[in-house]
């Protein structure tokens, strides 16, 4: 069954990281992610972009399996969150960065995601809600970090 991808944008363009890809039938990326914080964002969409970068090199090569996909995403998600944790606790002028958004890939019958922010995602298969997933926040953090993959 093919990934129908349908967004709903509400927020600026430059405010946005926003990347869908299909890499064949069976793999497709799916990325949105809004910068709430005005301030440093083209760093935060940098360290975004080079996140985006390894889990795209991955899907790209044939040879990848679902199991090494799983473990060169969930490194590239904790090195995304170290960079923006050491990123939010440098900035003294900013008292919070706010993220939100989802990353999503399906890979063969398999679907991995990983969210940032207070965001939810519904999963509908033949027109019926299958699944409903939410992130939980920590309120004190200085900067929105990106859940462990949910499989």
């Amino acid at each position: 069954m093919p990934v129908v991808y349908n967004p709903h944008r509400f927020h600026q363009a430059e405010l946005t990281v926003e990347l869908h890809k299909v890499f064949s039938p069976q793999r497709t990326l799916s990325c949105y992610i809004v910068l709430d914080t005005e301030k440093f964002v083209d760093y935060q969409k940098d360290l975004l972009q080079d996140f985006l970068s390894v889990v795209v090199e991955a899907l790209e090569r044939p040879e990848t399996t679902f199991d090494s996909f799983k473990r060169d995403f969930e490194q590239a998600l904790q090195d995304l969150n170290n960079k923006l944790g050491i990123f939010a606790e440098k900035i003294k002028d900013v008292p919070t960065f706010s993220l939100r958004g989802v990353v999503q890939v399906f890979f063969d019958s398999e679907y991995v995601a990983s969210m940032v922010g207070p965001v939810g995602v519904m999963i509908i298969r033949e027109g019926k809600l299958n699944y409903m997933l939410s992130n939980h926040i920590e309120e004190s953090a200085k900067i929105d970090l990106f859940s462990e993959f949910v499989e």
